[in-house]
């Protein structure tokens, strides 16, 4: 059985420049029955990929490769949301659509994991 992959990051995300469309149709051709797209959204006060994602166009693109890959495609949605223990990711993410949330912590200090 191929995996899922629920982590993928589109150029919705500042680290990558993959259109949506066509990591669809590379899970497709390399025979992957669901995916799962995580953008990335920074609460970082002090860095530059704070206000980079847009969560109207993006929610529309995802609509649309939904309905274009429909049956031949699962395509989850959800965030991997980056905040310092300061930020408070809950109360100002535009998440409620997404099935999906993974946390990351920048600049970790005594990380005994």
């Amino acid at each position: 059985m191929i995996p899922h992959d629920y982590h993928m990051h589109t150029e919705y995300s500042p680290d990558s420049r993959a259109p949506m469309e066509l990591m669809c149709l590379s899970a497709i051709e390399k025979g992957i029955p669901e995916i799962g797209f995580t953008e990335h959204y920074d609460l970082h006060p002090d860095e530059w990929p704070r206000n980079w994602f847009k969560p109207r166009p993006w929610f529309n693109e995802l609509r649309r490769c939904r309905e274009l890959f429909n049956g031949q495609l699962t395509i989850r949605a959800g965030l991997e949301v980056g905040a310092r223990r300061t930020s408070s990711p809950t109360k100002r993410a535009p998440w409620r659509p997404a099935c999906l949330l993974i946390t990351s912590s920048a600049r970790c200090t005594g990380w005994a994991g």
